[in-house]
């Protein structure tokens, strides 16, 4: 489409004597513009291509034999992007003393679509593991946290592999909220590596309009 150029039009002989239904005034030719170029404006902006990213691992990364929550600080390397507005981010969860990374949510940016994959290991060579993933939305100050779509994986045997499921959920988010990976181990004993394998372990954020 494009835009109706024409300087507004003022009448120069109103024939009021003639009904407005029965004519064509400067009223309805400055609204007939009004009307088209508004349509152009909201079309233009539709076709714009939605903002869209995809994070990998840069490196495998190894948790620790405790019996608690990690956070995904390797989730740091594009795979592909759509659009420049999706950066890379870190933030600290308050109370946690690590930092997570994934996708920082840019300004103009109100709601999106999220969804991923993690591949993991049980490095633990003697016993089981239940492994608990999911994808964490933490504001920018860090004091805000939100668990956005978590995958339950039961008794993994030692040395064995599973891939955690992440189904698309649209969120709203702000500007400087972090968009990342929390992992929960439900054992003491033994180690648990979430795998940079490119294919397997990814994070997707879209845009929504």
């Amino acid at each position: 489409m494009s835009k109706i150029t024409y300087t507004d039009k003022q009448f120069l002989d109103e024939n009021s004597y003639i009904p407005a239904i029965n004519k064509v005034q400067d009223t309805d030719m400055n609204e007939i513009k009004q009307v088209v170029n508004a349509n152009d404006d909201t079309l233009a902006g539709l076709l714009q291509p939605l903002e869209k990213i995809t994070l990998n691992m840069s490196a495998t990364q190894e948790f620790g034999s405790g019996l608690n929550w990690y956070y995904v600080n390797q989730l740091d390397t594009i795979k592909r992007q759509t659009g420049t507005a999706f950066t890379i981010g870190t933030v600290t969860p308050s109370g946690s003393g690590t930092t997570m990374s994934g996708v920082k949510i840019p300004t103009g940016i109100s709601k999106v679509n999220v969804s991923g994959m993690i591949y993991m290991q049980n490095n633990n060579n003697s016993s089981a593991m239940y492994l608990l993933g999911c994808i964490y939305k933490v504001s920018s100050d860090g004091t805000t946290a939100t668990s956005i779509t978590a995958s339950l994986v039961a008794d993994i045997p030692a040395g064995d592999y599973a891939s955690f499921a992440m189904v698309p959920q649209e969120i709203d988010v702000e500007e400087g909220d972090v968009i990342g990976f929390r992992i929960y181990k439900e054992t003491t004993a033994g180690l648990a590596n979430v795998l940079s394998n490119v294919d397997r372990t990814f994070l997707t954020v879209e845009e929504v309009r």
